[in-house]
């Protein structure tokens, strides 16, 4: 079924394989349990991508600072109602998440 999948995903080659190091300058998605990648080299500018991600983890870099900030401030957190407080935590929780996430696309792009 891969010249099916190829056809179905307008791509050339499908490689299928239990090697789980992801290849470089590729991005992943995960589907089910099955990791995908899709090699960049060719299909986009990667110093651009690059640009977009060094300014997206430095975007996130800020929100999580202010909200770190906002969290370790005894003021907010005496006041603040429970159930702001554990928003606030999920929030960022989730922006701690996503900053690794762009890290490590940002450090595959690199290698």
């Amino acid at each position: 079924n891969q010249s099916y999948l190829c056809s179905l995903a307008a791509i050339e080659q499908l490689a299928v394989t239990s090697e789980t190091e992801k290849p470089p300058q590729s991005v992943s998605a995960v589907v089910r349990d099955m990791e995908l990648y899709v090699l960049l080299e060719g299909l986009i500018d990667v110093d651009l991508e690059k640009e977009r991600l060094r300014k997206e983890i430095g975007r996130m870099e800020d929100l999580l600072g202010k909200l770190s900030g906002k969290l370790g401030d005894h003021s907010f957190m005496t006041r603040a109602p429970k159930a702001v407080i554990e928003k606030e935590r999920d929030k960022k929780t989730s922006y701690e998440e996503n900053l690794e996430k762009l890290r490590r696309n940002y450090s595959t792009l690199v290698d």
